[in-house]
């Protein structure tokens, strides 16, 4: 994005553009207000269900990244964040583990499987929800501090221009 100045000849000559780039830098500015609250419900959270939920309100947010947007066949299959359903999150293919959507992972939250044995180095009595609950918190809390990272580099560059 090229930044022009926030003067008359832009506001009368460059209106559209400018009003994208103030939308975008409010936006940055509203991610690097609510980033850090957002990581911490994110730790917080123990359930998938809970962590879909957190995902549609950072989608909502304006935390909007490769990692927690819509993909055909990677873990959100859905064409809309903010109408993605528990069916069409699917997690796993870590530590030898298939994949499956949030529904199928709760039953096994249900079972209480531990995952036992490995040469992984995990504990042998952690569940295997919670291995599945991790690897959802890590993509969501990953995507928010590069979204994060990406807002303050675009607004020093908003300040450095202004």
């Amino acid at each position: 994005m090229s930044i022009i100045k926030d003067n008359w000849w832009n506001r009368i000559f460059r209106k559209e553009e400018l009003a994208k780039q103030q939308f975008e830098k409010a936006r940055c500015q509203s991610i690097i207000e609510n980033a850090n609250g957002f990581l911490e419900e994110l730790q917080e959270c123990n359930g998938l269900r809970g962590l879909l939920y957190l995902h549609k309100q950072l989608w909502n947010n304006g935390f909007w990244c490769e990692k927690l947007s819509p993909s055909v066949s990677g873990m959100f299959r859905t064409k809309n964040i903010m109408d993605m359903k528990a069916e069409e999150v699917f997690l796993g293919d870590i530590y030898g583990m298939w994949t499956f959507n949030i529904p199928d992972w709760e039953k096994e939250k249900e079972k209480g499987h531990k995952y036992g044995a490995n040469t992984w180095g995990l504990d042998p009595d952690v569940l295997v929800y919670d291995l599945v609950v991790n690897q959802y918190r890590h993509v969501l809390t990953s995507g928010v501090k590069k979204v994060k990272k990406e807002a303050e580099k675009t607004l020093a560059e908003f300040n450095n221009k202004s």
